[in-house]
């Protein structure tokens, strides 16, 4: 009879033995998802600090925590272009540079961001839960508009684009306003409305950042997304949003004295010949055309990374400024060869983001393509091959299409080089983010 009630016993007490166990790879992902979050707030309003830094490096650490714990390791194809597209640059530094200082540092900069991004690719896709993560991005532009409203003072918010007058750059913050309306746009259209916050956030930094780069992104987003959403009567909802936001346009103009100087010397600008000389918008139209001129002098190398700037200070008497455009600044600095390299990651990406079974419903791949898109037509007003807090858009798409490493089995070694897109089944965890 007592030997009968031992089992029970030892049954009885294994449950609660379960339950309390420690989980070393959620904790560790929770750590990760909180220094994700510090990362973007300190590349955002802290960038080039030694907090920015130090926020790098946690982030490398929490991925490789979680790489440790989940004992698999993650490569992708983005990770082989990336690494040519260094090799490439190396090689300008001995052969073809025009300033070989320059283009070693830029070379350097390269370098670091591999580093960080494969590790934060880790994270990514290790992570189990992309919801997560997308929330966590959002949550760290909260904290960025917060701290802007704190800093600059709310007697202060119309008096200047937003973050100019705490040295910030405005284009910069409305750039990253546009990534926040998309992701915000996404949890609102699959029911996660707490995402309004940060919704009605985007759309204020949109106008108060005064940035036409990232206003046209920001059209992109809203019209793809409706058209998404809601694909019936698609020539009337453009028309109707053409509508709002012109009317929208000439409120602000009318009301605003800050956007009424602003599109009086826009309506300036473009009726003024490009020249190296005036306006944001006049140098910058001229700063395609220089730099188109100067691909053609060397359409295979370019001149060296990071070297634009040097050509056109030459041209101008002055220190020079990068190209104010994404493309025109890899054509000159590297080449076609570095273009090709560049932009072969975007295509690789979008077509493997857009293929498959057709998707009604808004999913976060779907999402983060559309983004990505939006953030092609922003690189027409900006130059983004350096900054990390924008480059993080492309290797969110790239980990929302990694295959689900739990597929491996006992391999250590996941891979994206496979020609069909295997579904990845979503984890309870994911749904109730």
């Amino acid at each position: 009879m007592q030997d009968s009630q031992i089992p029970a016993v030892e049954n009885a007490a294994a449950p609660s033995s379960v339950k309390t166990r420690f989980d070393g790879s959620k904790a560790i992902a929770l750590i990760g998802d909180i220094c994700f979050a510090f990362w973007l707030f300190t590349e955002a309003v802290l960038a080039h600090t030694t907090i920015s830094q130090i926020a790098l490096v946690l982030v490398m650490l929490a991925s490789f925590a979680l790489v440790l714990t989940k004992k698999k390791a993650c490569f992708s194809y983005w990770m082989i272009l990336s690494a040519l597209l260094i090799i490439w640059n190396t090689l300008g530094i001995y052969f073809w540079s025009i300033d070989a200082a320059v283009t070693k540092d830029a070379v350097q900069t390269f370098v670091v961001n591999f580093v960080f991004f494969a590790a934060v690719f880790q994270y990514l896709v290790l992570r189990g839960n992309f919801e997560r993560v997308l929330t966590m991005y959002l949550l760290a532009f909260c904290a960025i508009i917060a701290y802007l409203v704190i800093m600059i003072g709310p007697a202060n918010i119309l008096v200047t684009r937003l973050g100019w007058f705490i040295g910030i750059n405005s284009n910069k913050i409305g750039i990253l306003t546009t990534f926040a309306l998309a992701i915000s746009l996404y949890k609102v259209f699959n029911a996660r409305y707490w995402a309004l916050i940060p919704l009605f956030l985007s759309l204020a930094g949109e106008v108060l950042a005064l940035s036409f780069t990232a206003l046209a992104g920001a059209a992109v987003i809203v019209v793809v997304f409706i058209l998404i959403a809601w694909p019936k009567y698609w020539p009337l909802k453009i028309l109707a949003m053409l509508v709002l936001g012109v009317g929208a346009s000439i409120i602000l103009v009318k009301f605003w004295p800050l956007a009424t100087v602003k599109y009086n010397d826009t309506i300036a600008a473009l009726t003024t010949p490009p020249q190296p000389f005036g306006s944001s918008i006049v140098h910058r139209r001229w700063l395609i055309q220089f730099g188109f001129q100067h691909f053609l002098e060397r359409p295979v190398t370019g001149f060296g990374s990071n070297c634009f700037h040097l050509l056109e200070g030459a041209a101008r008497g002055n220190e020079g400024t990068y190209a104010h455009n994404n493309y025109i600044e890899l054509l000159v600095d590297g080449g076609a060869v570095q273009f090709v390299l560049y932009y072969a990651i975007s295509v690789i990406a979008l077509i493997r983001a857009f293929r498959g079974k057709h998707e009604k419903k808004l999913t976060a791949r779907k999402a983060l393509a559309v983004l990505y898109i939006a953030m092609l037509v922003i690189e027409f007003g900006t130059v983004v091959c350096f900054e990390r807090e924008r480059l993080i858009i492309p290797i969110l798409l790239i980990a929302s299409t990694f295959p689900d490493p739990s597929e491996t089995g006992g391999k250590w070694l996941k891979t994206d080089f496979h020609l069909r897109r295997k579904k990845q089944p979503q984890s309870q965890e994911a749904i109730e983010a």
